[in-house]
């Protein structure tokens, strides 16, 4: 008898958040984009708003790159609730940040062309991320799915789940539905 049986694998569990795979990604964008400038601090991450910009005091802080030996410099971000397709155990809403150029330009490509438009909304479109390579020799490649009606299970759930991006600003969490007194006066 062993402590666990020979055949036992850690079930993949994805968490709240988009991860971006090896191979194909497949997400519906739920809501729209926040933007703004990622910094990393004692390991973890500090958002400002989009023209805000990053005060000298927090880029002094920055964390260490530890390929150059210098700080590292903020980021620019975009953010926003996805249907991930290809989450595990299955289909759930997460949230995807990016910060990859190829990615960002390309989905603002997509956004302004008059035949694809908006791919948010119940006549919205899914977007397929294709990831190939390791570390910095790691390509992306950005394709719509065709347009299709979103399920409207699938729109309900985001709905009742009240995920708020912009918590990413202020270091919350963007899960957490928060009641405040004057909630509970209403209640």
């Amino acid at each position: 008898m062993t402590f666990l049986p020979e055949n036992y694998k850690v079930p993949e569990i994805d968490g709240n958040y988009t991860r971006l795979q090896q191979g194909e990604n497949q997400f519906r964008i739920m809501c729209d984009a926040i933007l703004g400038w990622e910094l990393w601090i004692d390991n973890k991450p500090i958002r400002f708003k989009e023209g805000e910009g990053v005060p000298l005091e927090m880029q002094e802080k920055a964390d260490i790159d530890k390929n150059t030996g210098e700080p590292k410099v903020a980021k620019h971000f975009m953010a926003f609730v996805v249907w991930n397709r290809n989450a595990k155990p299955k289909p759930k809403l997460q949230i995807l940040e990016l910060t990859q150029s190829t990615i960002k330009k390309a989905i603002n490509a997509l956004n302004r062309s008059k035949s694809w438009g908006d791919p948010t909304g119940t006549d919205g479109y899914d977007i397929l991320i294709e990831k190939e390579g390791e570390g910095l020799e790691t390509t992306y490649s950005v394709t719509p799915a065709p347009k299709e009606k979103l399920d409207k299970l699938i729109l309900e759930a985001y709905k009742q789940a009240d995920i708020k991006p912009e918590k990413l600003f202020e270091g919350g969490d963007p899960f957490k539905v928060e009641i405040t007194a004057k909630d509970l006066d209403e209640i």
